[in-house]
């Protein structure tokens, strides 16, 4: 008879179930991150003052929020090209 621990069967619907727990466990951290990066995405451009929230559902709202959003995202990926990009003076070598 071995010892505990050394061959420890495990019955197959104990695996599935706890491959199935780690799999919820993980679309669960998976939806709350995509929840936060999707509410990032558009309320940070309307704290800096570049898109206003909507007041209707008219087009000239949602086209002048989407336009907000829009212009905030590329100033933001403008700025850190640039800063990624930029040669460094000849100073700094």
């Amino acid at each position: 008879m071995p010892l505990w621990g050394a061959w420890v069967q495990i019955p197959p619907s104990a695996l599935v179930f706890y491959v199935a727990v780690q799999s919820l466990t993980i679309m669960k951290i998976t939806t709350v991150v995509f929840i936060v990066l999707l509410v990032l995405f558009f309320v940070l451009p309307i704290l800096s003052g570049y898109a206003g929230m909507p007041t209707g559902i008219g087009p000239r709202e949602i086209g002048e929020f989407a336009g907000g959003v829009l212009r905030y995202w590329l100033i933001v990926l403008s700025k850190v090209f640039h800063a990624i990009f930029t040669p460094a003076p000849f100073s700094a070598i």
